[in-house]
């Protein structure tokens, strides 16, 4: 007993430390906040006032579930802070509790404490979950959720008890109130439950029918509003300009660039080496040097099928749906969900083979060769945090950070809104920028193509006589704008659909007039 508790002393030291190096990266600017963590503030701000998930444009929210909003909204209400300041908090707070609840389940099941110290490093000095923490992303509730789901689900499986099995549905229920991704979660507890189960077939089948159902019912109830509001149940996206090779690619070159440098990353040098590697065990093994049974790996066969199963499908199902739907281009934040995952099952793995290095001959070289490469393995995290740490901390990231010229496009809206808009609609190139520094709608201005898409959104004689709706408004274009990627028509091609006059011009944008044009 006084070894676990000694072990999670050190366990929660580390948590400690990873809720105060986001406190420390936040504490200048805040989170980064990208155009996702503006609308997430949107509706968390417009929940407080009543009005609902309403997101920064005024209309409902449907692309993104609801749970990590009202989250924000909800500690904002009770610490009586800003959703901004919440956000920062609530980061902190999942980051810590993520490395401690990461540590559990290595210190469960890995019997050599200096490997479980190596994993709490490598989850204190992750790229892609520290990076999230930095944020005001979904991504890191996703994670603790997850975490907290592969240990309910081990627990299922081994107690078979109403308990597990009640906390395995709520965290399932809220990882697709989180993330529409987190079906990767009830995919992989139907197929554990076939495979590991101890109870009889009728009654694997009726666990996993009540699962199923009671998971999905809240999920189920926002698709349907979904449809309701917008005649779509994830909102509307285009098809997608990556293919399915392609978004392959791009999986497995960001995923080596969690460890590797980015001046030493080659996909092909990468295969090549493992190629050479898999050559150099088939000699040893034709030649006798070695034999089948020393390959052979002793490990928990049930936690390592059990992650396998989630890691396979998530990537499988992100690559999938990027394949056909427009979304980002597959990157870090999007693949952060499988790192805590591949780390718990590649330190499994590592394991057992220290432990079958132990039975060769040349075991002290061996030893040296295995600790280098955990070494080596850890330097590029560890440097990569440094700078995140002392960039975030002097210059922030995105709408709240120092290079974005915040309070020269804050004093100029505020001014053009005075002078000019007062109540009338406005459209934007960048209406996020405008909700954010003045907490006022805006739209975007009209669209060619959808996002991240060369799928048509709406053609441009089809504008002709119908925007803007409300008849007339104000157009706010930025010279600059921080994240947009979409392609909107230009200020020319709109002029020969509406009516648009320049209001008033600065180094740092325009505001038009903007009327039906009525021929």
């Amino acid at each position: 007993m006084s070894k676990i508790f000694s072990f999670k002393t050190i366990i929660i030291t580390f948590s400690c430390i990873g809720s105060f190096l986001v406190i420390l990266a936040t504490l200048n600017y805040g989170p980064g906040l990208s155009p996702d963590s503006i609308e997430y503030l949107a509706a968390a701000n417009n929940l407080a006032h009543g009005l609902g998930f309403l997101s920064y444009n005024g209309l409902p929210i449907s692309e993104w579930p609801p749970l990590y909003p009202v989250i924000i909204f909800l500690s904002s209400f009770i610490l009586g802070v800003s959703t901004l300041i919440s956000a920062v908090i609530l980061n902190a707070l999942l980051f810590g509790l993520i490395i401690y609840r990461s540590g559990l389940i290595l210190y469960k099941y890995l019997n050599n404490k200096t490997i479980v110290i190596v994993g709490l490093l490598a989850v204190l000095f992750s790229i892609p979950v520290f990076t999230e923490a930095l944020w005001a992303h979904s991504e890191l509730l996703f994670i603790f959720l997850l975490i907290l789901y592969i240990d309910y689900l081990i627990s299922y499986i081994e107690k078979g008890n109403l308990i597990s099995f009640t906390i395995l549905v709520i965290l399932t229920s809220f990882a697709l109130l989180t993330r529409y991704i987190g079906i990767t979660m009830v995919l992989t507890t139907i197929i554990t439950i076939l495979i590991y189960s101890k109870k009889e077939k009728s009654k694997k089948i009726l666990s996993i029918l009540f699962y199923t159902v009671l998971s999905g019912i809240p999920i189920g109830i926002w698709i349907i509003r979904n449809y309701i509001i917008s005649n779509t149940f994830f909102g509307e996206r285009g098809t997608s300009r990556y293919s399915f090779f392609l978004n392959i690619y791009l999986t497995i070159d960001k995923i080596l660039s969690w460890d590797i440098s980015d001046h030493f990353i080659n996909l092909k040098v990468f295969f090549i080496i493992f190629i050479l590697i898999a050559a150099l065990v088939l000699i040893l093994l034709m030649v006798k040097k070695i034999r089948v049974k020393d390959l052979y790996l002793i490990i928990n066969k049930r936690i390592t099928v059990i992650l396998i199963l989630f890691i396979s499908g998530y990537l499988l199902t992100l690559i999938l749906i990027s394949s056909i739907k427009a979304h980002n281009p597959i990157d870090s934040r999007l693949l952060s969900p499988v790192y805590i995952p591949g780390l718990i099952l590649l330190l499994i793995i590592l394991q057992a083979c220290y432990n079958r290095i132990k039975s060769f001959k040349n075991v002290k070289l061996l030893k040296i060769v295995f600790i280098s490469v955990l070494i080596l393995s850890g330097v590029e995290p560890i440097l990569h945090t440094i700078k995140m740490i002392n960039y975030h901390y002097n210059n922030g990231e995105g709408y709240s950070g120092r290079l974005w010229e915040k309070e020269n496009k804050k004093n100029w809206l505020i001014s053009i809104k005075k002078n000019y808009i007062k109540n009338s609609v406005m459209y934007s190139n960048e209406p996020f920028e405008v909700y954010y520094l003045l907490n006022n709608y805006a739209k975007w201005s009209p669209r060619k193509t959808f996002y991240d898409s060369d799928q048509i959104y709406i053609h441009l004689n089809d504008l002709n006589g119908v925007w803007p709706s409300e008849k007339r408004g104000y157009l706010v274009w930025f010279n600059q704008i921080e994240f947009h990627s979409t392609s909107l028509y230009t200020i020319r091609e709109l002029k020969t659909v509406s009516d648009l006059k320049m209001i008033d011009s600065s180094d740092l944008g325009t505001l038009y007039s903007v009327e039906i044009k009525i021929e």
